[in-house]
Protein backbone atom coordinates (compact mmCIF):
# COMPACT_ATOMS: atom_id res chain seq x y z
CA UNK A 1 0.00 0.00 0.00
CA UNK A 2 2.82 2.10 0.99
CA UNK A 3 4.32 1.40 -2.15
CA UNK A 4 1.98 2.46 -4.39
CA UNK A 5 1.12 5.81 -2.23
CA UNK A 6 4.96 6.31 -3.19
CA UNK A 7 4.62 5.79 -7.13
CA UNK A 8 1.16 7.80 -7.11
CA UNK A 9 3.28 10.66 -5.58
CA UNK A 10 5.86 10.28 -7.57
CA UNK A 11 3.53 10.23 -10.63
CA UNK A 12 2.12 13.53 -9.21
CA UNK A 13 5.66 15.26 -8.76
CA UNK A 14 6.28 14.25 -11.95
CA UNK A 15 3.06 15.51 -13.82
CA UNK A 16 3.36 18.74 -12.16
CA UNK A 17 6.84 19.21 -12.81
CA UNK A 18 6.47 18.56 -16.70
CA UNK A 19 3.45 21.14 -16.93
CA UNK A 20 4.76 23.85 -15.02
CA UNK A 21 7.99 23.05 -17.37
CA UNK A 22 5.81 23.63 -20.53
CA UNK A 23 4.18 26.47 -18.88
CA UNK A 24 7.36 28.08 -18.11
CA UNK A 25 8.31 26.82 -22.00
CA UNK A 26 5.77 29.00 -22.99
CA UNK A 27 6.16 32.09 -21.20
CA UNK A 28 9.85 32.43 -21.63
CA UNK A 29 9.50 31.82 -25.78
CA UNK A 30 6.81 34.61 -25.94
CA UNK A 31 9.14 37.05 -23.85
CA UNK A 32 11.92 36.00 -26.43
CA UNK A 33 9.57 37.11 -29.21
CA UNK A 34 8.11 39.84 -28.24
CA UNK A 35 12.31 41.29 -27.33
CA UNK A 36 12.83 40.29 -30.66
CA UNK A 37 10.38 42.20 -32.34
CA UNK A 38 11.20 45.15 -30.23
CA UNK A 39 14.71 45.19 -31.19
CA UNK A 40 13.42 45.26 -34.95
CA UNK A 41 11.54 48.07 -34.32
CA UNK A 42 14.09 49.75 -32.48
CA UNK A 43 17.02 48.82 -35.28
CA UNK A 44 14.16 49.89 -38.16
CA UNK A 45 14.05 53.53 -35.94
CA UNK A 46 17.75 53.85 -35.91
CA UNK A 47 18.10 53.52 -39.18
CA UNK A 48 15.47 55.97 -40.17
CA UNK A 49 17.34 58.27 -37.93
CA UNK A 50 20.68 57.64 -39.32
CA UNK A 51 19.15 58.08 -42.90
CA UNK A 52 17.79 61.56 -42.19
CA UNK A 53 21.13 62.27 -40.98
CA UNK A 54 22.86 61.30 -43.17
CA UNK A 55 21.27 63.02 -45.69
CA UNK A 56 21.15 66.65 -43.45
CA UNK A 57 24.96 66.38 -43.49
CA UNK A 58 25.28 65.15 -47.12
CA UNK A 59 22.66 68.62 -48.11
CA UNK A 60 25.01 70.99 -45.87
CA UNK A 61 28.59 69.44 -47.64
CA UNK A 62 26.87 70.09 -51.07
CA UNK A 63 25.60 73.82 -49.88
CA UNK A 64 29.25 74.29 -48.51
CA UNK A 65 30.94 73.14 -52.08
CA UNK A 66 28.51 75.51 -54.06
CA UNK A 67 29.49 78.21 -51.81
CA UNK A 68 33.51 77.40 -52.43
CA UNK A 69 33.06 77.01 -55.80
CA UNK A 70 31.50 80.57 -56.16
CA UNK A 71 34.31 81.73 -54.47
CA UNK A 72 36.34 80.31 -57.03
CA UNK A 73 34.47 81.45 -59.93
CA UNK A 74 34.63 85.04 -59.14
CA UNK A 75 36.51 86.74 -62.26
CA UNK A 76 38.92 89.01 -59.60
CA UNK A 77 42.35 86.86 -59.85
CA UNK A 78 42.49 88.42 -55.62
CA UNK A 79 39.15 86.63 -54.86
CA UNK A 80 40.26 83.53 -56.00
CA UNK A 81 43.72 84.28 -53.71
CA UNK A 82 41.60 84.92 -50.97
CA UNK A 83 38.70 81.79 -51.38
CA UNK A 84 41.93 79.25 -51.83
CA UNK A 85 43.55 80.74 -48.75
CA UNK A 86 39.83 80.27 -46.76
CA UNK A 87 40.18 76.68 -47.95
CA UNK A 88 43.34 75.98 -46.87
CA UNK A 89 42.46 77.48 -43.84
CA UNK A 90 39.64 75.72 -43.29
CA UNK A 91 37.32 78.98 -43.02
CA UNK A 92 33.80 79.06 -44.69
Amino acid sequence: MSGVLVVLGFGIALAIGLLSFIAGWKNGRARLEAEIAEDAERRAADKALYDSEKAKIKREVFKDADTKKKKMSNNSGRDKFNAVNDILRNKN
